[in-house]
């Protein structure tokens, strides 16, 4: 290789390393978010992220379509998530609920209706606790209500602590604007209310971000505990014989998109191993009413059964009546006169004989007119002896033919000369 062609390479090889380090120099590796909204699971499942946030920590998971899933209902030793609104669980089915509370359940509820609505649905879970949810206006705690401007809380005093089996207790967060997590607020929707529990074992109180319209009125004092925010009680709890009944007043905070806020997947964590429960949870996602055939398979099997047998009996004895196409009949011609022949029977035998000779008379004059036109200006014993002698008949024959009273119902004999006369008559001319 020549000279000029060595430096020709080097020159590019030099040139090819400076704008690579020119680039890197002024160009860095990024990365770059991009939201993409709900995968097509979490749209139809909104509580997808509950869900696997339990079997990450090693919890079992059931999810359930709807409320028909319960049944039968799941062993008494874990815990039901049941946020939906619960229209299709009838009163029965919510004793049976109690019921499987008592034997060592955790229930957790959610209440949609609010106590002073004229339209409100009885709720057989919790009317019987007492449990009263009402709506308030934001924010509930104002200047008068704190006019001394004490100091924020910021910590929780030991006899705000209560002991329940190692479980959990609740104080209010007393300015939740302070709260860093605090980024959500819907239009039109009053900001959330900030509820701190505090755990047993837990190194800071557990802040969770409920709904500041919605507070449950515990009536009869019933809760053992309770998560209290400025604006009420948010959660209630309470035993109910060996197992426990959680009631909130919603369940935004354990939605998929608000799962991973403050410690709202701690919180549902705790809540699904209350008391150090052992057993599964199950998560009722949404509120379906089970189909027509579940319908008609659980209340009405006996009917369909016995309609299906009856089905089945008459398919079987009309299947007897059943076979082979029959090959049709030949047809069989008919000769005009046998029709004339039945023809003239009925008549005769409705006594209207006289019809049937009028018309043959007629006929035989409609044809000496065409063929014999002088004929019919003649006189008529001169026309009775010329058609008497082209028919070869007897005069006295033919004269009778045309001027004699039709037969008695009786001669039939006499009547049906009477028509052959005149139809030889006829055919003669």
């Amino acid at each position: 290789m020549n000279r000029p062609a060595v430096r020709g390479v080097v020159a590019a090889i030099a040139l090819a390393l400076l704008l690579s380090g020119l680039f890197f120099a002024c160009f860095e590796r990024t990365t770059r978010e991009e939201v993409v909204g709900a995968s097509r699971a979490a749209r139809a499942n909104p509580y997808l992220a509950l869900s696997r946030t339990l079997e990450g920590m090693g919890r079992e998971v059931v999810l359930l379509d709807g409320p028909a899933g319960l049944d039968p209902l799941p062993p008494s030793y874990g815990t039901i998530f049941l946020p939906t609104r619960r229209t299709t669980v009838s009163s029965q089915r919510s004793e049976e609920l109690l019921d499987w509370t008592r034997a060592g359940g955790h229930l957790v509820v959610v209440t949609w209706t609010l106590w002073d609505d004229p339209g409100r649905r009885p709720d057989p879970l919790l009317d019987p606790l007492d449990f009263r949810q009402r709506q308030v206006d934001w924010p509930p705690l104002d200047e008068a209500e704190n006019p001394q401007g004490e100091d924020e809380k910021t910590s929780l005093d030991e006899d705000e602590v209560e002991s329940l089996d190692g479980a959990r207790d609740v104080a209010p967060l007393e300015d939740p604007e302070d709260a860093p997590w605090l980024d959500w607020e819907p239009p039109g929707a009053a900001p959330p209310d900030i509820v701190a529990f505090a755990w047993h074992g837990a190194e800071a109180p557990l802040h969770v971000e409920f709904d500041g319209r919605y507070v449950f009125d515990d009536v009869q004092g019933r809760a053992e505990w309770r998560g209290t925010g400025h604006a009420g009680d948010h959660l209630l709890g309470t035993r109910l014989g060996r197992g426990m009944l959680t009631a909130l007043t919603d369940d935004l905070w354990l939605r998929n998109d608000r799962l991973g806020d403050a410690d709202h997947a701690e919180m549902a964590l705790r809540l699904a191993a209350l008391d150090d429960r052992p057993g599964p949870a199950w998560i009722v996602v949404s509120e379906t009413w089970p189909g027509l055939l579940a319908q008609a398979r659980r209340y009405a099997a006996a009917p369909l059964l016995a309609l299906l047998v009856l089905i089945a009996a008459w398919v079987w004895r009309a299947s007897r009546r059943f076979g082979p196409i029959l090959p049709p009949a030949a047809p069989e011609r008919r000769r005009f006169l046998e029709h004339l022949d039945a023809a003239g029977r009925f008549h005769w035998r409705q006594g209207r004989g006289d019809v049937l000779l009028r018309a043959s008379r007629e006929a035989v004059e409609r044809r000496m007119r065409h063929r014999h036109p002088g004929w019919a200006r003649l006189p008529a014993p001169e026309q009775v002896e010329r058609l008497a002698s082209l028919a070869e008949l007897p005069i006295a024959r033919v004269r009778e033919a045309l001027s004699a009273e039709p037969a008695s119902p009786g001669d039939a004999a006499a009547f049906r000369d009477t028509l052959r006369t005149l139809e030889r008559i006829r055919q003669a001319l």
